[in-house]
């Protein structure tokens, strides 16, 4: 099978990809979809806004659960998260471990920018870059997200 190409941290999926990896490396062992959804709800990670909560035309739960699953079949398609023959775990890889680490890393480095990353709130932010401070210099989320 030829190599994955690299994730694009700054994309919507890429986004979704590391706050989903985050949770899963706090929570630890074996969750469900709900669980994992909740607790970023809870970490106040998501920066939603009104038409998150509304879903995308094909399906019935709000548009933002729906980015966390498919960025979690991505996270299946490279490792990073175990794909379980039960229905409904959600669990990171070692493989996964060690890619939020990387990412966390070059956030903190300042080598990845988090102000790039609009559907991060201030707290995921500051998580992944702990000097973080709000400014201008935040890019702008657009009023229409595109999950590709």
């Amino acid at each position: 099978m030829p190599p994955h190409p690299p994730i694009d941290l700054f994309s919507p999926r890429g986004q979704c990809m590391t706050m989903l990896l985050a949770a899963l490396q706090e929570m630890g062992s074996i969750n469900t979809k709900q669980e994992v959804i909740a607790y970023i709800r809870a970490k106040g990670w998501f920066d939603l806004r009104p038409d998150d909560w509304k879903p995308y035309e094909s399906q019935s739960e709000p548009r933002w659960h729906s980015m966390l699953a498919s960025a979690r079949m991505e996270c299946v398609y490279r490792d990073l998260m175990f794909g379980h023959d039960e229905n409904d775990h959600w669990q990171i890889t070692r493989k996964g471990l060690d890619k939020i680490e990387q990412f966390c890393g070059r956030f903190a480095s300042g080598q990845l920018d988090v102000r790039r990353c609009y559907l991060w709130s201030p707290k995921f932010k500051a998580r992944m870059s702990p000097g973080y401070q709000p400014s201008d210099g935040d890019h702008t989320r657009p009023d229409d997200v595109e999950f590709e």
